[in-house]
Formats: C-alpha cells, structure tokens, sequence
C-alpha cells in the first residue's frame, strides 16, 4: 500500500506534466498567431498590388472611352446623307448606293443587318461616310416601274410610266428569278427595291397608289335636283361620244371629257361628279365588273399634299397611271375626280403659291395635257374658289361647269322633293311647298345682312341667298327625326304621324340656328362672294335680323300658318 509520501510525488509529477503542456499550448498559440499575421501582412500586400494593377486598368478603359465617345460623336455629326442600303458583309461593313456610285463603308455597331435589310434607306455621316441610322420613313420613297430585260449580273433595264427608260442595280433582297419582262417594281435612288404582285385581271389597278382605288358611285341623276337643264348639257357631252362614236372619228375629236365643277360648298359638285361616272359604269358595266368594283376615282386634295419633296407628283403620277391601265384592261372609260383642288393647283406666282405649288401644277398639267397621250380617262375637277386656281390647269379643261346654289324656289323644291319622296308625309295640304314659300318670302324677318360696296348701293341679303344642298338635306333629315320620335311614343299599333310643316319648319330653325358660317363680317361675306364668283369687296356689313332669334321665328311660322290656311 502506497504511502502518502508517495501519492504526494505523483500528483506533483500530474501538475507538472499538466504545467508543461499547459506552456507548450501557450507558445503554440503564439507560434500560430505570429504566422496567422505574416499572412494576413501578404494577403495585404497582394490586395494593394491587384487594386494598383485595376486602377490602371481602369485609367486606361477611362481614355479608351472618351476616345470612343469622341468618334460616335465625330461620326454621327450633322449633315447627314440619305442613301441606300445594298449589302451587307460578315465583317460588320456594308455596299451603300450614294448618287449612283457603289461605296463600301463602315456601320455603327449597334445598327444589325436585321435592323436594315438591303433595300434599306440609311443615314451616312457626311464626315465618316458610315452609316449611323436607319431611315424611319421608307414607306414614302420609290417610284413604280417595269423590268424589262437584264443588262449585267445585277443591273436591269426599266420602263416608267412615261415610258423612259432608265437601268437599275438590284437589291439584294430581290429574288432575280422574280424579275420577268414586264414584271412591276419599286426603285429608288437606283435600285430596284421590290417586287410587285402580277397585275393580274383581278388587280386592274396596278399603278395606283393605296388610296386610290376604283370605286362604284351610290348616286345617280335621279337623287339630283335643282340643275334639270345644267345636267341634261353634262349629260349630252359625256355620252355623246359613245352613242355616235362615228362623228368623233369624223372630226377627230377626243371622247374624253375634262370637266371643272366651281361653286360654294354643299351644292352637288361631288354628287354631280359621281352620277357622271355611275352613267358611264352602267353603260360599260359587263366590261368593267369582271376586273374592278367600278370606274370611278376619288381623291381629295389634301390628300395629295405631303412635306416629302416630289411625294405629291409620285401620287399624281400613280393616279394616272392606274386609271389608264384599268382603261387597258376594261376597255371601259375610267373617271379620276379630284375634289378641293385649290389646295394644290395654286396659281403660280401668287402669294398663295409655293416653289412646291409650281412642280405640283407642272406635273398635273403634263399629266392631262403632255406629250404622252392619255386614253381613256376623264377629268373631273371640284373647287369652291376657281380664281385662286392656276389658269394653265383651268384652260386645259374643256368645260367650267358653275354649279349655283339653290338660291331659286324650283331648285329648293326640287332637293326636298327628292330627298322626301320615300318619307310618309302627313295629310293635308303641301308641306314642302309651304316651307319653300317661308324660306323665300321676301320679308323683313327673312333679311339677315346689308352689305355695302364702293360706288355702289348697299345690297340687303336674304335667308335664301344662304341656302346649299346640304343645309336642305340637314333641314330634311332634322325633320324625319322629329316625326321618327314622335312616332316612337305612339303605340307599336297606332298609325304613323309622318312629316308636318311644323316639322320642317322647326328643322329650318335648328339648321340655321346650328350654322355658324353665316357670313357676317366683311372677310366672311368676301369669301362667300368669291365662292358664287362675285369678285366685288365689301366695305361694311351690317347684320340686319338674328336669323335664329326668336321673333323672328315667331314671324316666319306665323307667316306660313296664314299661307297655309
């Protein structure tokens, strides 16, 4: 048994042992954290090198930069060229077409081959001579042309509407087993574009441009009233020329017609126009029908006009163009009518006019008049103010047509007759006569202006003096709509009330009541006097009688009451 001098000897060589390791794990500690510093001193010294190294990477991305800014700014500087865009090539460069010369230049980067087809109108700096944008109106350029035989392996030979003949390259995006003689494209700058559809029975309207289409008018002679004796002289020279064709061939005289319809707004030039080319439609409708809906083409002059130099003498051009080759396929005459024309055949020279004005009436008149001879087409013009029109275009026209307001009884009688012939009247006795009657009593309620001119005595305008179709039609259709309600209230069994005098007399107020173009100032009443071909200038307008105001309406209904009974 151990003794206790014993035990005491082990547990001081246990603290020892435990002493020992106890310093060992200390200076191990030590050891460890003076080489956990070393690293940390390393690790630093290595994150100072890379951010010295990026820092000057960065310097050198910062110059690279600003020289890069300063080339997209060199190269996409004002003037800037519109050319077109042929070929592109695997390095990023592309084939232009510039004045007629092929050049190979250079591309901004973010403009892809997707972005700009060949064919593609593009933008070139005048300074690089690259391309820096895509032209956002294409739409607007190129003009219509026929291929007609290849000359090299990409230059073709065309024919224009005027049959010039001129060579094209051809795009890349034209596929040349397309390209057949006689085949429609579109070329711009040089370059053929595109290819047209086949103008083929269906497509009688080749040339002509989108909104110019043929068209079957809804209005013939019947629905016109008030102009018997004007439409019967219209009548006799349209058709004159196809009932006894043997006397044109003896005189040699042109069957075509080129009218000018002038006179105020609402007073049936446009129905005058479209009942013309309805008269000929049904005399030539079995040729017609089979490749186009009608024989007529309508455009407004607005219409025509654009900001793109010579855009409005490509869409006359086109016009013409596709009204002739529906001639060729119908054998059929065709009918352009081209309404609100002072708005393009200005006089030239005048302060109305333009240099734009002077290419706009150059081209119309070559068109109607030029050295290639048109064939079977007709002209109908429509304008309010035939003075302001240039006079080579109003003499190359074979007849002024002035077609007058209905500012006589018979020819206001006649537009309501028509306009009311399948509207239920009511019994009793004639309303319609009754109206005309009020509207041209001659009436101090019925006076609405006195208008004085220079050496001259003043002049006292009536109610009637204002009448247009379209005022008549508005006093017509206000009228059915009063019965039309009255009715409504009715029972679905009661008998129908139709048409009162109370009912167009009422409409007859509403309907001057609501035109707010009476003319009452001196500007207003000389454009008015213009429209009727009146060239005298008003010095002073005094307005007479509110034509709206309540008494005299009360006089006017009392007036016709009396008549009536």
């Amino acid at each position: 048994m151990p003794s206790e001098s014993d035990r005491l000897r082990q547990r001081v060589s246990e603290l020892e042992n435990a002493l020992k390791a106890s310093e060992d794990a200390r200076e191990k500690q030590v050891t460890d954290a003076k080489e956990s510093d070393e690293k940390r001193r390393l690790e630093i010294f290595r994150l100072m090198g890379a951010v010295k190294k990026q820092a000057g990477e960065l310097h050198a991305l910062a110059e690279e930069l600003a020289d890069s800014q300063q080339a997209l700014k060199d190269i996409t500087a004002v003037p800037i060229a519109y050319d077109t865009l042929m070929r592109w090539y695997e390095d990023g460069t592309a084939d232009i077409l510039s004045k007629g010369v092929r050049l190979r230049v250079g591309v901004l980067p973010v403009i892809k081959p997707e972005d700009a087809p060949p064919g593609t109108p593009v933008m070139v700096s005048t300074k690089t001579g690259g391309i820096i944008g895509v032209d956002k109106y294409p739409e607007v350029l190129g003009g219509e042309y026929r291929f007609l035989r290849w000359v090299d392996d990409d230059v073709a030979l065309l024919e224009g509407t005027h049959d010039e003949h001129l060579t094209a390259r051809i795009s890349a995006a034209v596929n040349p087993t397309e390209l057949e003689t006689g085949r429609r494209v579109i070329m711009n700058a040089g370059l053929v574009l595109r290819v047209l559809p086949h103008a083929g029975e269906s497509d009688a309207l080749g040339a002509a441009s989108p909104f110019a289409l043929a068209e079957l008018p809804n209005v013939t002679f019947d629905d016109i009233a008030g102009h018997d004796e004007l439409i019967a002289s219209i009548v006799a020279d349209i058709m004159d020329p196809y009932d006894r064709p043997d006397l044109y061939e003896r005189y040699d005289m042109d069957p075509s017609f080129k009218f000018v319809f002038n006179g105020p707004p609402g007073c049936g030039k446009t129905s005058i126009a479209k009942a013309v080319a309805r008269l000929i439609f049904e005399r030539f409708k079995d040729k017609i029908t089979p490749h186009a809906k009608g024989n007529f083409i309508a455009i407004r002059g607005p219409e025509l006009s654009s900001k793109w130099i010579g855009e409005t003498e490509r869409q006359l051009r086109e016009i013409f163009a596709g009204a002739e080759r529906l001639y060729k396929v119908t054998g059929a005459p065709v009918v352009i009518f081209l309404d609100d024309v002072e708005s393009f055949l200005l006089q030239r020279g005048t302060s109305n006019a333009s240099t734009a004005t002077m290419d706009y009436v150059n081209q119309f008149n070559t068109l109607v008049d030029g050295v290639k001879e048109m064939h079977g087409v007709s002209v109908i013009l429509s304008t309010n103010r035939i003075d302001l029109l240039d006079t080579a275009v109003v003499d190359r026209m074979h007849r002024k047509v002035f077609i007058k307001p209905p500012t006589e009884p018979h020819m206001a009688e006649g537009i309501l007759r028509v306009h009311l012939r399948k509207a239920q009247m009511a019994g009793g006795p004639d309303p319609i006569g009754a109206l005309v009657e009020n509207i041209f009593a001659d009436a101090p309620e019925n006076d609405i202006i006195q208008v004085s001119f220079e050496d001259d005595e003043p002049e006292t305008v009536p109610l009637c003096e204002f009448l247009s179709g379209r005022v008549l039609t508005s006093i017509v259709l206000g009228a059915k709509k009063r019965a039309k309600d009255r009715d409504k209230r009715l029972p679905s069994d009661a008998e129908a009330t139709g048409i009162t005098l109370q009912d167009l007399l009422d409409a007859t107020t509403e309907a001057f009541k609501d035109n707010d173009s009476l003319p009452t100032t001196k500007q207003t009443v000389q454009e008015w006097l213009r429209q009727r071909g009146d060239k005298r200038k008003p010095i002073l307008v005094t307005p007479l009688r509110d034509a709206k105001s309540k008494q005299a309406q009360e006089k006017r209904a009392a007036r016709v009451s009396k008549s009536v009974q």
